[in-house]
């Protein structure tokens, strides 16, 4: 079977060797899978792997299998506003409609580019980036002790609390642990209202927000190596 590829480059004239920029892509299966099971997608930037500096970002969705499928890629040289407004621009043009809800991490530049032009849609940042982060902002005892543990899991994954439920649950165990002063427990506690699942009750998202970024970095892995090259699609 021959598979038709849609693909969009965008060349930077400031650089002097006129270095690829942006690429975006697609395939026309993606596309009518994006219409079937795209109203809530997830897009990671995190792939900083290959040979030319760029970063590689999925949109990626879940089948009605539970199996993680790709909708569409892109390269970009940057993580700055204009760069994401360039290829959230083209996702959308080229699949027709934005989706209803997009999972991401806490980059400040792309959530201003969502802002402007997904304007629709809803954002939430992907919690195991998050929880991922975790290890990194407390205490090593805590990290040791599973009565915190938990405590703390069973506070901010689970989508059965109302809000005031969770926000009583978290203060009782910034309480109980000392972790009052704790500068990314107040952070992430002022930004709830992006990435705990109390708040997206009209929109359950299942195992979405638990696996499906550890499914594409598990993926991915395999074929993204720090002397990756690009090829011809054809």
């Amino acid at each position: 079977m021959t598979f038709k590829f849609l693909k969009e480059m965008v060349l930077d004239e400031i650089r002097r060797k006129k270095d690829l920029s942006e690429s975006f892509t697609f395939h026309y299966e993606s596309k009518q899978n994006y219409h079937i099971f795209g109203d809530v997608i997830t897009f990671d930037s995190t792939y900083n792997t290959n040979m030319y500096c760029m970063i590689f970002t999925p949109f990626t969705g879940k089948d009605n299998h539970g199996k993680p499928v790709t909708f569409a890629a892109g390269l970009v040289s940057n993580e700055k506003t204009g760069a994401f407004v360039w290829l959230f621009s083209h996702f959308v043009q080229c699949m027709g409609v934005a989706p209803k809800m997009i999972v991401k991490d806490q980059d400040l530049g792309m959530q201003s580019a969502i802002q402007e032009i997904l304007v629709g849609t809803r954002h939430r940042w992907c919690m195991w980036h998050i929880m991922y982060k975790l290890a990194t902002k407390v205490p090593k005892k805590l990290l040791r002790d599973e009565d915190f543990k938990k405590e703390f899991n069973a506070c901010i994954w689970s989508d059965l609390h109302e809000p005031e439920q969770f926000e009583e649950l978290w203060k009782e165990i910034i309480d109980q642990y000392g972790l009052e002063d704790m500068e990314w427990f107040n952070t992430m506690y002022s930004y709830k209202e992006y990435w705990i699942p109390a708040y997206f009750r009209d929109f359950p998202l299942g195992s979405m927000i638990r696996t499906t970024s550890v499914s594409e970095n598990s993926f991915y892995k395999n074929f993204l190596k720090p002397r990756s090259i690009l090829q011809n699609s054809t």
